[in-house]
């Protein structure tokens, strides 16, 4: 059965959490950091999570607040 892309396991994963979760946190400081500036447009989280390579539902959930496995 193919593995639908996009969607991986934590037990499939090939790197560390710790190394997706430091992208994460990069990727909601530069929407932070962006959100504070007189930026007009909206953000588009999906490309910025692209950009840093991390989950975009695992982004969107830390941006309405939740907190990391680690902090958790």
């Amino acid at each position: 059965m193919p593995l639908v892309s996009g969607f991986v396991l934590p037990s499939q994963r090939l790197e560390p959490y710790e190394d997706v979760e430091k992208r994460i946190q990069g990727a909601v400081a530069f929407i932070q950091a962006s959100q504070n500036e007189d930026s007009p447009g909206k953000l588009n989280v999906e490309e910025i999570g692209r950009t840093y390579e991390v989950p975009v539902r695992q982004l969107r959930r830390r941006l309405q607040g939740r907190q990391s496995m680690q902090e958790g």
